[in-house]
């Protein structure tokens, strides 16, 4: 792996095998514990803000159904899918 053979025999010699390798290394490297930048941190943040704002529309949005129009079984119907 790691290398490429246009054609023709070949004799190879294995010195290291694993981690010990090049691309072992990198892939040791690639696999552990990642650290947050300041825009990932950001974007979660900003994840859960959205979320948030979501769930208090969606609930405000039912309630408000319910109490104007006094069917509490479809308030959770939105008007738009269900004329």
């Amino acid at each position: 792996m790691g290398t490429s053979v246009e054609s023709g025999p070949a004799t190879a010699v294995v010195v290291t095998t694993g981690v010990q390798t090049y691309l072992g290394s990198m892939a040791s490297s690639i696999t552990g514990e990642r650290t947050l930048t300041s825009f990932d941190q950001g974007l979660n943040r900003f994840t859960w803000l959205m979320m948030q704002v979501h769930g208090c529309d969606g609930a405000s949005g039912f309630f408000i159904n319910g109490f104007t129009k006094h069917d509490w079984k479809g308030a959770s119907s939105s008007p738009w899918l269900w004329p």
